[in-house]
């Protein structure tokens, strides 16, 4: 089994990119560079994360520096997820089993295609997204 590379829109809360995500069903967690995160910045605050992770083939010990959310764009689907920031990072994004289990996606390493489940995103998205009220602010100065 091998790797699927994609150019992918990631978003976070100073901007967007385009990006080339490493699909690895061998990393068990989701990363991004230090310089990729530090241009896109993160959606939201993480929990802290553990000091460090192993590559995919375990040889090697990467250090995280922080944990941050984006938004990767997949098709028709804009996916939120929390990467481990990590410096020195041979890929921009690798997207590990913690992602694709989380979305249910099927990876297609013959035709290099990805495909996540709806009903997936969909639960994903009900518990990953706050509830927001919108209010007005009208001439008399109340809000409701």
């Amino acid at each position: 089994m091998g790797m699927i590379i994609k150019d992918y829109t990631v978003t976070g809360n100073k901007g967007s990119a385009t990006v080339r995500a490493v699909y690895d069903p061998h990393a068990r967690d989701s990363l991004v560079r230090r310089d990729i995160a530090g241009l896109l910045g993160g959606l939201a605050l993480m929990p802290t994360p553990p000091s460090h992770v192993r590559t995919s083939e375990g040889r090697k010990r990467l250090k995280v520096d922080n944990t941050i959310s984006l938004i990767v764009a997949v098709g028709a689907y804009s996916l939120l997820h929390h990467f481990y920031v990590v410096e020195g990072l041979s890929d921009e994004i690798i997207i590990g089993q913690d992602m694709i289990r989380k979305y249910r996606m099927g990876l297609d390493f013959k035709y290099k295609k990805v495909a996540a489940d709806p009903g997936a995103v969909e639960r994903a998205f009900r518990i990953n997204s706050p509830i927001f009220r919108v209010v007005e602010k009208t001439p008399g100065g109340s809000i409701y």
